[in-house]
């Protein structure tokens, strides 16, 4: 999973056809919990690109996208906001999610 900071983030999420970005923070347990569950998502869904954003080094982005809690996934399609999960959620919310894009694009 690609960490992207201030300065990366909007030309990579633009870039991609699809993105998952986990907003995270430092010292924070659910987000390391997240983490290593996106990171196996990673290798299942080709699709889809991966990132993180660790508001702790670039807490200037929490007002950019609007990110109040952590942990927070937000998914993109071409730098557009699709859907965003926030602290409690289940990861197989975000795979169903994930599902229904790919099969809407089919």
């Amino acid at each position: 999973m690609l960490e992207l900071s201030g300065n990366t983030y909007q030309e990579k999420l633009e870039s991609d056809e699809l993105s998952v970005v986990l907003f995270k923070i430092e010292g924070c347990s659910p987000c390391v919990a997240v983490e290593r569950k996106l990171v196996l998502l990673e290798e299942k869904y080709e699709k889809w690109n991966f990132y993180k954003i660790n508001l702790s080094s670039f807490p200037e982005l929490s007002g950019t996208f609007q990110i109040f809690t952590s942990p927070t996934i937000v998914l993109f399609n071409k730098g557009k906001e699709l859907t965003r999960f926030s602290r409690n959620f289940s990861i197989d919310f975000i795979i169903e999610y994930m599902n229904r894009v790919e099969n809407a694009m089919e």
